[in-house]
């Protein structure tokens, strides 16, 4: 999947960017440690913040 054109990513973006599951994802989005934004009801990442928070989890666990 391509994301360098989107600005935000839903939940659906992400489980294809990272092949997690719909539960994982929002499990993710839920983390106060990960750069999620919520509108309304809807959780949604920043395309650069997503690509920033990975870079700063390289060769590190990160648990949820």
């Amino acid at each position: 999947m391509e994301i360098e054109g989107k600005v935000l990513l839903t939940v659906s973006d992400l489980r294809k960017v990272l092949h997690l599951g719909r539960d994982r994802c929002y499990d993710l989005m839920h983390n106060p440690a990960f750069p999620s934004i919520r509108i309304g009801h809807q959780y949604f990442v920043q395309t650069k913040a997503l690509l920033k928070w990975l870079d700063s989890y390289q060769g590190k666990e990160f648990l949820l």
